[in-house]
């Protein structure tokens, strides 16, 4: 159920961000197919809304869009592939703060400032983030965990994903 939610509520947020400004715009020259880089593998929640912002955004413009998954490095690869594109509006990344913003903080390696290399276009969705445990865990809310964490030491384990 949960995932249905997620993609009507998707569906429905990349439709309303992009329609108004598609309505008010000139003509798209059409002269080659508009690429979408998704700096992720083909299957997850960025790539499922790449596709269907793809679509409905194809469909608006008339004009052929390609779908790029561009993966690795926690979509380092990806983001920085679209920092290196022409910048004549032919080609959009799909992405998250994680590889957006997040990743230059932590990662020296990362060349990219996308404030400096990417234009923001428009908020497609926003997801929420839950914190999870197995069953039996003697927490039923965040304090609790805390409470938990600090009366026992290294004795709670993390598995990123």
């Amino acid at each position: 159920m949960f995932k249905r939610l997620f993609l009507s509520v998707s569906v429905l947020a990349a439709a309303l961000c992009i329609a108004p400004a598609a309505c008010a715009q000139t003509p798209w020259p059409g002269a080659k197919p508009l690429t979408l880089i998704v700096p992720f593998s083909p299957g997850g929640n960025v790539d499922t809304t790449a596709r269907l912002v793809a679509q409905k955004l194809a469909e608006r413009l008339n004009q052929s869009i390609i779908v790029d998954n561009v993966a690795g490095a926690g979509g380092v690869l990806g983001v920085a592939r679209a920092t290196h594109a022409a910048p004549d509006g032919y080609t959009l990344v799909m992405g998250f703060d994680g590889p957006i913003s997040v990743a230059r903080l932590s990662n020296s390696a990362v060349k990219y400032d996308a404030e400096k290399d990417l234009t923001p276009v428009a908020l497609v969705t926003t997801a929420p983030v839950v914190l999870l445990a197995r069953p039996g865990l003697p927490v039923n809310n965040m304090d609790e965990l805390i409470a938990l964490a600090r009366a026992k030491p290294d004795t709670l384990t993390t598995r990123p994903r």
